[in-house]
């Protein structure tokens, strides 16, 4: 899983959906959330979907940034990076947990003051690793054993930024950083406490954009694949000897934006385009036509799992039998996510549920919440469409501005009723 996707969302609730991963526990399938620029999507049993806004997070929810939140799930917690010191609502922190699915949310100890642009949850589902990519200060690799309290780890004065984090079989953890002059990709063989470095030297020359790891084996602790980006090209290399050399497997014109080994299978999916898999173990990748164009897969209960962009009205679609499945779509979500009153959620998203509902009503075939009261009394509220009795994801009425202007944001966009195929 990829932490360091899409860098800007626009605002989020009220704007067009674009999805971006699965998130779910290691090895399992549920909980499992479907993470977007919209919101992050739950749902406790891969059937039933509710929703919880980036907003609760924020310092100031009624001014969305324009900065993604990324999350992790471990067995006992969901984590997010904020990825920008300054807009959690502790300033400066900007790593937090929930142990309630994301009801509310508590801010980590040990990243006070840092910028964490990856956050990966290893094998055993509870330790957690975070990078940190701070333009003026020392970056560095830490590790917790529950998600909630951070300890440095032996490398803590990287030059450059760390960019992405990627767990492999048991305690192995691997990273990557980039810096002006150099790129490297890290490993640790101890949950995250120590690491040994490889400095990556880019075959084709001149300067990489980017250089981030779009998945590691699960069950081999040599073996990972990184992503190499310079002006023109994205390339993937993989490693058969814990990093220390690396040959080409895959070079185009799209971007890589995730990866995957479930089992048999080995995916790429790539921004804009349908994801390519490998039938060699990930040395050679072939274009998958006839699935759908993706941002993020995961391995869910054995199957692969995609995480749709933008162009598609379906949400969350899995590999059956060589063939796409689709789950869940956008307007099959008819309700926020249950959390008690006091909760960061229910303050923060619970005013903002009915501007979510609105847009997310333009992708059901028969829209429910578009129309309003037309107050004309000529038909009985049981027979009036156009009633709010009748607008299955309604919440109560709020006048809030935040729901306000994000609703007119999202009716702005001017965009189409889409069905599903």
């Amino acid at each position: 899983m990829l932490l360091l996707a899409p860098s800007t969302a626009g605002a989020h609730i009220g704007l067009q959906p674009d999805g971006i991963d699965m998130v779910h526990p290691p090895g399992g399938g549920t909980p499992l959330d479907f993470e977007s620029t919209f919101a992050l999507f739950r749902s406790d049993d891969g059937e039933e979907w509710s929703l919880t806004c980036h907003e609760a997070l924020l310092l100031d929810p009624m001014n969305p940034s324009n900065q993604l939140p990324r999350y992790a799930r471990s067995d006992d917690a969901l984590l997010v990076t904020l990825r920008s010191l300054g807009l959690g609502f502790s300033p400066d922190v900007d790593v937090y947990y929930s142990t309630d699915g994301g009801c509310d949310w508590t801010a980590t100890q040990g990243l006070t003051n840092r910028t964490v642009a990856a956050l990966a949850v290893l094998a055993d589902g509870s330790t957690v690793v975070a990078g940190s990519a701070d333009q003026d200060v020392d970056n560095g690799l830490f590790y917790s054993l529950d998600g909630a309290d951070f300890d440095d780890s032996d490398a803590v004065a990287i030059d450059g930024l760390v960019l992405s984090v990627e767990p492999g079989p048991d305690g192995v953890a691997w990273a990557t950083s980039l810096s002006p002059t150099s790129a490297s990709v890290w490993r640790s063989l101890d949950g995250g406490a120590t690491w040994e470095s490889h400095d990556f030297l880019f075959p084709e020359g001149g300067a990489l954009q980017d250089f981030v790891l779009p998945m590691a084996h699960p069950t081999d602790p040599l073996i990972a694949w990184v992503r190499a980006q310079d002006a023109s090209q994205d390339y993937v290399y993989r490693t058969l000897d814990g990093g220390e050399t690396f040959d080409e497997v895959y070079r185009g014109s799209l971007r890589v934006t995730d990866g995957v080994v479930c089992g048999a299978q080995t995916v790429l999916t790539r921004a804009g385009g349908s994801p390519l898999a490998s039938a060699d173990a990930g040395e050679t990748f072939a274009i998958e036509e006839d699935w759908p164009s993706s941002q993020g897969a995961a391995c869910v209960d054995g199957s692969v799992t995609f995480a749709l962009n933008v162009t598609e009205d379906d949400t969350v679609a899995q590999i059956v039998d060589g063939a796409p499945a689709y789950l869940m779509g956008y307007g099959d979500v008819v309700s926020e996510m249950s959390c008690p009153a006091g909760s960061r959620h229910a303050q923060v998203c619970g005013p903002l549920w009915e501007a979510a509902c609105q847009v997310l009503d333009l992708y059901r075939e028969d829209r429910i919440c578009s129309s309003g009261d037309d107050d004309d009394d000529s038909v009985s509220d049981d027979d009036d469409p156009g009633d709010d009795d009748d607008c299955a994801c309604s919440a109560p009425a709020t006048d809030t501005p935040a729901a306000a202007s994000l609703l007119a944001l999202g009716l702005g966009l001017g965009l189409a009723r889409r069905r599903r195929s």
